[in-house]
């Protein structure tokens, strides 16, 4: 019911919808476990705000439901898209300092190369 309440809110608010209404939608979609409607929900939240300058973050939701579904390829391209929108952003603001958002970036490449070579987990 929450799904389609989200749905009708993107739907009425036409190229204004809210990215949380995505979001929101999106994280419906995952629990009742439909990923990839999720993973473009999510993707479209990530660009509403132009060259990512709102919530990128969004797009580590993403790649892991991507993965949810087996599509490890995507899903790896999504945490590319993370860690070089995340380094761009980090060098815009000066703040390589930003602890929080290097461990992020550390994280993703870390996810990334595990995916890469499922071999090596083992």
């Amino acid at each position: 019911m929450a799904q389609k309440d989200f749905s009708a809110v993107i739907q009425l608010a036409g190229n204004s919808y809210s990215s949380s209404a995505l979001i929101q939608r999106g994280r419906i979609f995952e629990v009742e476990k439909e990923f990839e409607p999720a993973a473009r929900d999510y993707d479209q939240a990530a660009r509403r705000h132009g060259d990512f300058q709102g919530d990128f973050q969004i797009l580590l939701d993403k790649a892991r439901v991507l993965e949810m579904a087996g599509k490890i390829a995507e899903a790896i391209q999504a945490l590319d898209e993370y860690v070089a929108t995340a380094k761009k952003n980090l060098e815009e603001k000066g703040a390589w300092e930003d602890a929080y958002l290097a461990g992020k970036i550390t994280e993703a490449e870390a996810r990334k190369q595990a995916l890469a070579n499922p071999k090596a987990d083992r």
